[in-house]
């Protein structure tokens, strides 16, 4: 490379912030999100990966710091049932010939499929529960007065220390709706069942219904739209 090669490159200027640097490295690749919604998912999680190894953390900003972490919860999501099909059709396919009735084998496969993504279901939960704290905490700010002193504004959220009397307190004032205050009670009772029960990593039985865990994007979403006016998963739902 030649010297001028060089220093253009040193002098080449990326965008400012997360969201400005996914959108360069979709724009330099060429994707559509419409079109190429995988190579897209797999890029943004690539970018924000590259971000925070390259970024200085100092430089770093709470709400890149929020949308890397979504990012990363619905990467991790997508894995997981990725991981529960391809254990669970490997398992149909090994019963295919056994004496044993569908309902049976079905079962059997769920089991064995939830045995295999439970460390990653705990994770995802984990990381949800740790989000919507973040997000519930400063959302409560915009349902206090602008007469209110600092120092008073201090004091009152210190006393709404926990994580369902915030949830609740905003569903009353409006900032969210009962739908994603139930949402966001989902998150705590599956989490704190996983963390502080074993057995509950290695059956799932705190999850009726896996489906459940589809919906933590879009509560994740609406969060950080509501806290940041600007969705964080914009470059796919666009």
């Amino acid at each position: 490379m030649s010297d001028e090669e060089d220093g253009e490159e040193s002098e080449r200027e990326y965008p400012p912030d997360i969201h400005g640097y996914v959108q360069y490295r979709l724009d330099e690749e060429g994707l559509d999100p419409r079109k190429d919604p995988m190579q897209v998912s797999e890029l943004i999680e690539k970018a924000a990966s590259d971000y925070i190894v390259t970024t200085d953390s100092e430089e770093i900003e709470d709400y890149e710091y929020h949308y890397i972490t979504a990012v990363r919860i619905a990467t991790m999501i997508s894995a997981g049932e990725e991981m529960f099909h391809k254990q669970a059709d490997s398992l149909l396919s090994e019963f295919g010939d056994a004496p044993l009735d569908d309902e049976t084998v079905r079962s059997v496969a769920e089991r064995s499929a939830r045995y295999v993504i439970g460390n990653n279901v705990t994770l995802v939960y984990s990381m949800a529960y740790e989000f919507v704290n973040d997000m519930l905490e400063r959302l409560l700010p915009q349902i206090l007065s602008d007469d209110v002193d600092e120092g008073t504004d201090d004091v009152l959220l210190s006393q709404i220390g926990s994580y369902p009397g915030r949830a609740d307190l905003l569903a009353k004032a409006g900032v969210i709706d009962k739908e994603t205050r139930e949402g966001i009670r989902h998150i705590r009772e599956v989490r704190r069942d996983l963390v502080h029960d074993v057995e509950e990593r290695f059956t799932l039985s705190t999850l009726d219904d896996l489906n459940k865990i589809d919906e933590l994007p879009g509560l994740l979403n609406e969060l950080y739209e509501k806290m940041y006016d600007q969705p964080a998963y914009r470059y796919i739902d666009d």
